[in-house]
């Protein structure tokens, strides 16, 4: 068994190795399969055959993607460009301003104006190389010359066919992966399947819908509120939120430096401050309650740890998953501990006996 176990990791690590620039495709692919394996289902239950389920839902995802890409994406790219622009600029005069009201009532701040200025400068600087440099790294490859463009394009042709197939062929997945299972485990892998497609499910499906809305919350509420960049900046702030605790903070952090670089008075913070406390207010008692529940298992310090540990692995990628994985391992050492519980081994019935 360890060595089948054993040739199967090997033959997995060799077929994704030997996939090269067709990884990408195959990844988005899965996940596109997972957010839209319920509808398929639900498709499904109402008669409709298996591949016309899967034909209407990837043509669903295609409308949208299609739509996004030509109506809002180039709309929100323009606005976060000149943010990125003007975010030097924005410390700047944020940083002269904190200087100024520092002054008025007496405080002094750690550091000097010309520190602090070159700092936030400096990194604000390097936010867009380093994602340029990041895209580049992850799709370089396929913007090179016409044979790069002609592979990117067959690379994205590759993920309806990705799609399909993973779709289409995930009870028999699934099924195959079961039947690998001794008989005496397959109940208890049945319960880790479930668990965990429950964990994942409610994290990657809920949290991206939850971040979408509190997008749009964030972006009209700061743009009522007449801060400048206001819908991208509630859209960051949003689409942070998949960063439990410390994604909130930085789209609040990042709303009051713009609001301190226009300061026009106490409204400007009491306004952004408002939006922020009462979509933050909406996100937990209505919003993630109602779309994910409680369903990953973890509490506040559980939750804590799995970011730090996380982000010190494997930096943003690391935070991101570092949720559901924690999850699923506090299942497994649940379920461990109970099997633990009533086994010989703790009854002490297993050893030889004395006598």
């Amino acid at each position: 068994m360890e060595k089948s176990l054993l040739l199967l990791v090997v033959a997995a690590a060799v077929v994704l190795f030997g996939l090269g620039d067709a990884l990408v495709p195959l990844l988005i692919a899965t996940f596109m399969a997972y957010l839209l394996l319920p509808l398929v289902k639900k498709l499904e239950s109402k008669g409709i055959s298996k591949e016309a389920a899967v034909a209407t839902a990837l043509a669903a995802a295609l409308v949208i993607g299609i739509g996004a890409i030509t109506l809002l994406i180039p709309v929100l790219m323009a606005d976060l460009k000149a943010f990125l622009q003007d975010l030097p600029r924005i410390a700047e005069t944020a940083i002269q301003k904190a200087e100024d009201l520092a002054t008025r009532f007496g405080w002094e701040l750690p550091l000097g104006k010309e520190e602090l200025t070159a700092q936030a400068t400096a990194y604000f600087t390097e936010i867009p190389v380093g994602t340029l440099k990041s895209l580049g790294l992850l799709f370089g490859k396929a913007v090179t010359g016409a044979a790069g463009m002609l592979l990117s394009v067959l690379n994205f042709l590759l993920i309806p066919i990705f799609f399909f197939h993973l779709i289409s062929y995930y009870e028999r997945i699934v099924n195959e992966a079961r039947a690998l299972v001794p008989p005496r485990n397959r109940v208890w892998f049945d319960s880790f399947l479930s668990r965990s497609n429950q964990i994942v499910s409610a994290y990657f499906r809920g949290q991206l819908l939850v971040a979408l809305l509190l997008g749009f919350l964030y972006g009209v509420g700061f743009s009522i509120a007449g801060l400048k960049f206001g819908f991208v900046i509630g859209l960051l702030t949003g689409l942070l939120n998949v960063i439990p605790y410390a994604g909130p903070l930085i789209g609040l952090g990042l709303a009051s430096t713009v609001a301190l670089a226009n300061f026009e008075g106490i409204g400007s913070f009491l306004g952004v401050w408002a939006v922020f406390a009462v979509v933050q207010g909406l996100e937990g008692f209505v919003i993630t309650p109602r779309i994910v529940g409680d369903r990953v298992g973890l509490n506040a310090l559980e939750t804590t740890i799995a970011l730090i540990v996380g982000g010190n692995l494997g930096g943003f990628v690391g935070m991101l998953i570092a949720i559901p994985v924690a999850g699923i391992a506090k299942f497994i050492l649940i379920e461990s501990k109970a099997r633990y519980l009533t086994s010989d081994l703790y009854a002490g019935t297993s050893g030889p006996r004395a006598g």
